[in-house]
């Protein structure tokens, strides 16, 4: 984090949280957990983006893991939990991947959390499908509250 650079949008000034170098170095440091916690599976994971916001983090995360020479897919998901007027609402999926996720590794793609609302629906959905994913992991980039680092961590059924 650079808590003194700033930035400006428009005329405004705003803090840099996070440079596009260090953004990089924890998505780096993602793709290589990602590589040493599936080396050994038979079938690639897929990397399901939770758009929009966790698909510029997951571009980036398959990218590094084509540098690593790890063979993965890709697929996305939309959820909506927020109104036009930012308000927090029930959570309700928009669109659906478009391959099965049953039986397989699901490594979920989110930019931040912030109350969990939304991947705890999540969750639930992907834990409730007639034919479940194996194994569930969600990777974050950005915690929104403080109190929590970046992180990859793992949720199984």
């Amino acid at each position: 984090m650079n808590s003194r650079k700033k930035v400006l949008i428009g005329k405004t000034p705003f803090r840099l949280l996070f440079s596009r170098e260090n953004i990089l170095k924890k998505v780096n440091e993602f793709a290589c957990r990602i590589v040493d916690n599936y080396k050994i599976i038979q079938t690639p994971p897929i990397l399901l983006f939770v758009l929009t916001g966790g698909a510029y983090l997951g571009v980036d995360l398959s990218r590094a893991l084509d540098e690593l020479r790890f063979k993965h897919n890709i697929d996305t998901i939309r959820l909506k939990r927020y109104t036009d007027d930012e308000e927090g609402g029930p959570v309700r999926i928009v669109s659906l991947p478009g391959v099965s996720l049953g039986g397989r590794y699901v490594i979920v793609v989110e930019d931040l959390i912030d109350e969990g609302k939304t991947m705890n629906f999540l969750h639930s959905y992907l834990i409730n499908l007639d034919y479940p994913p194996k194994k569930i992991e969600y990777c974050e980039l950005y915690p929104k509250k403080w109190t929590r680092k970046c992180l990859l961590f793992l949720w199984v059924k």
